[in-house]
């Protein structure tokens, strides 16, 4: 079974039902998801992703803002895990300080396009990378940073923000 683990940074639960989000619907009637899921603190992109994916809070893994430091006690990942249980891992993202979330070499395929701040175009070129290699990997890891950019930019719920929610949904249709 192949697993893609579709993060959309900055997406509020309540603007799928505010947007046109007929692909995340979707998504979410046939696949695993969850609606309740709570930050960690402090509620920012790196600490949190190191969270997810070391199973640990920040308190132990030592990352509390967006730049990455070495772990002076270092977790085995998720990605450490699959590859050790000799899983095929790929990384698809827009966001580079995402970069150190797996150790050199447990990854056999990484796509990275520093293009999280530019929403008419960021979550596109990752989706379609993703779309055109996901099923050479057991678990892809699909990184889309443009509505935490949008929410940053015109301000969460904005009209702004609800028509970036609605574009990452077209791009996931693709």
């Amino acid at each position: 079974m192949r697993v893609v683990f579709v993060m959309i940074d900055g997406l509020r639960p309540d603007a799928l039902d505010l947007a046109d989000t007929p692909t995340l619907h979707a998504i979410m009637a046939r696949g695993s998801r969850t609606l309740t899921g709570q930050s960690v603190m402090p509620s920012i992109t790196l600490p949190c992703h190191t969270s997810i994916f070391h199973s640990v809070p920040p308190t132990r893994h030592g990352i509390t803002d967006n730049t990455w430091r070495p772990m002076a006690r270092p977790v085995t990942g998720l990605m450490e895990t699959a590859f050790d249980a000799d899983k095929r891992c790929a990384f698809f993202y827009n966001w580079e300080e995402l970069r150190d979330l797996s150790r050199p070499g447990s990854l056999a395929y990484s796509f990275m396009v520093n293009a999280a701040y530019q929403i008419d175009y960021g979550d596109r070129l990752v989706a379609e990378a993703a779309a055109r290699d996901l099923a050479d990997f057991d678990f892809s890891f699909v990184y889309l940073g443009t509505v935490d950019s949008a929410g940053h930019f015109f301000g969460w719920m904005s009209d702004g923000y609800l028509e970036q929610v609605r574009r990452v949904d077209a791009e996931l249709a693709k």
